[in-house]
């Protein structure tokens, strides 16, 4: 991709110093390159004693299983069997961060040749465990997804606790146990210590009046089908060949995902941000009609983008006034430079955005649109994505 970059050089600087050595995805879900870990991350550091969550020992954790929230579970007596290891699962998340109000979307990646099927969970030294299913219409060919959720009624918060996730192949065979820590966070109370160096936001999944719309590495993808031509000797090329012995068609399906978009926000009221994205459409002039293969044109981009805010602390809300990122030339068919054109930001700002933060580690963006709510939620993390083991 080329493209030119409408930055000043001091917004140069400033992204410099949010990058973590970020690099993006060209081409594949699975390739975004992990950034090193901080085991001195400043969200899970807290000098309160107030406000840390009750230790696990200190909780019944057959309550606490009742408590767990999944679409489509079941609670099953017993203990979930963790002795065959087919491969090594990767997750999203080194811990599960959760806050009432939302509905934490998990990523799981999927391991080479392995079809999953049934998901398991168990809190270490339940009588029970839980039975899902991932969500069949959000998965693709490299990624599985599982949504966590939680009942806090009567419970003291914030509170952890431990949680084994077994994921099964389609025979119901183990194919490798993840131990992740699990964190319920207390809602903020109309104020909150905002501390814009300690994290980046990373948005995690859109909803549009409570419905999934959009997240990371989900991919939205169109059917269709091209015509062209095939002749009699096996010659391919694209012509109007229909109504004649050499009409071919030959099914396509185009694809758009964005891989990972953050913002950080810094003292000063200055805010910047990455966005990577993927996309391939058909191209005709390279479908071979004869072997019925489409042709595609595959393009990313990679744009970093900057802006001001404000913080109102009264109820913990952010205005994001503006945004700005990169361009990208227009060149006509003939080479002409016919101008530049803004690389996309999914970001929102002006003033009928609201962002709303929740709890330490999420953040809420609202925007209502014709009526409609559009909400995105962001989570607070110490680098950039990574997966985990």
């Amino acid at each position: 991709m080329t493209a030119m970059k409408n930055v000043t050089k001091t917004w140069t600087i400033l992204l410099l110093s949010i990058m973590f050595t970020f690099t993006v995805c060209q081409t594949n879900t699975e390739d975004v390159v992990p950034n090193n870990n901080n085991d001195d991350d400043p969200q899970l550091v807290d000098d309160n004693d107030d406000n840390q969550p009750t230790d696990q020992n200190d909780i019944d954790v057959n309550k606490l299983t009742k408590s767990l929230k999944f679409d489509n579970f079941d609670i099953i007596t017993g203990t979930i069997p963790t002795t065959a290891s087919l491969a090594e699962i990767k997750i999203d998340t080194d811990t599960i961060f959760w806050v009432k109000g939302i509905k934490k979307r998990i990523r799981i990646k999927k391991p080479a040749g392995i079809a999953l099927g049934a998901l398991h969970l168990q809190i270490p030294g339940s009588d029970s465990y839980i039975e899902t299913q991932f969500e069949e219409n959000e998965e693709s060919d490299s990624i599985a997804v599982f949504y966590f959720d939680f009942d806090p009624t009567d419970w003291e918060l914030p509170l952890s606790f431990e949680l084994n996730i077994v994921p099964e192949d389609e025979n119901g065979t183990p194919v490798d146990v993840i131990n992740e820590p699990v964190v319920i966070e207390e809602q903020n109370d109309g104020s909150c210590d905002f501390q814009p160096e300690n994290s980046v936001w990373e948005w995690i999944y859109t909803s549009m009046n409570g419905n999934f719309q959009l997240a990371p590495m989900y991919p939205q993808t169109v059917t269709g089908s091209v015509s062209g031509c095939c002749d009699s000797d096996g010659n391919s090329f694209y012509a109007d060949c229909i109504n004649t012995p050499s009409h071919s068609a030959v099914d396509y399906e185009s694809v758009f995902m964005v891989n990972l978009e953050y913002v950080k926000f810094f003292d000063g009221n200055d805010v910047g941000g990455e966005l990577s994205q993927f996309t391939q459409n058909i191209r005709p002039s390279e479908t071979d009609f004869c072997a019925k293969t489409p042709g595609y044109s595959v393009g990313t981009v990679h744009n970093a983008f900057t802006g001001k805010y404000s913080f109102n602390p009264a109820n913990c809300t952010i205005t994001i006034s503006s945004l700005e990122g990169e361009t990208e030339p227009i060149i006509a068919s003939d080479g002409t430079h016919l101008g530049d054109a803004p690389l996309p930001i999914y970001v929102g700002s002006g003033p009928m955005v609201e962002y709303k933060i929740l709890s330490r580690h999420f953040m809420l963006e609202s925007r209502n649109i014709e009526g409609a709510g559009l909400e995105r939620l962001y989570e607070a993390r110490s680098t950039a994505f990574e997966w985990f083991d």
